[in-house]
């Protein structure tokens, strides 16, 4: 009797350890509302580097959206679906919504060995040489460590793309 009983025990002990390997994996993400802020540094923010600091807006587009008149300053709260069914919401899927509902007016990006990153946005294009431009991409305050194909993008989600001028 004994030993069926520490049998049991074993066994409901191995139950217990096994039980969250064989969890049912996380319910796919479908769509996500995405806060959205668009703008050249200088204009839209302060003129300063923004690693892991959130975007200080100088006027933001959210709030003040009659104020958004110039090219590459944009605020849009947007519903975006996941459109290639991969199971999340990703960084091209925002920007192609933000286009479609005239937030932004274009994008493109470029593929490179760590992902696919924005290039363009209202027509502002990322340059080289002495100064250059680029656009700077944050998540919730964080800059993005991954291509825009890589995001998983969650309800909430506040992405902000700044356009810097400056050396690199």
């Amino acid at each position: 009797m004994k030993s069926v009983r520490t049998h049991l025990l074993a066994l409901i002990g191995i139950v217990i350890a096994i039980a969250p390997l064989t969890a049912p994996p996380a319910t796919a993400v479908s769509s996500a509302t995405v806060f959205l802020r668009v703008g050249p540094e200088g204009f839209a923010v302060p003129n300063h580097w923004l690693v892991d600091n959130p975007s200080v807006w100088l006027i933001d587009p959210l709030q003040f959206p009659e104020s958004v008149t110039t090219p590459g300053y944009a605020g849009c709260v947007l519903s975006v679906s996941d459109a290639d069914a991969d199971g999340r919401v990703d960084g091209a899927e925002l920007l192609d919504t933000a286009r479609d509902a005239g937030c932004i007016t274009d994008w493109a990006s470029q593929d490179t060995a760590f992902g696919r990153f924005v290039t363009t946005i209202d027509g502002l294009e990322q340059t080289g040489g002495g100064l250059v431009t680029w656009w700077f991409l944050q998540l919730d305050g964080k800059g993005a460590t991954s291509g825009i194909d890589d995001w998983d993008l969650q309800d909430g989600t506040s992405v902000d793309a700044i356009y810097y001028l400056g050396p690199l």
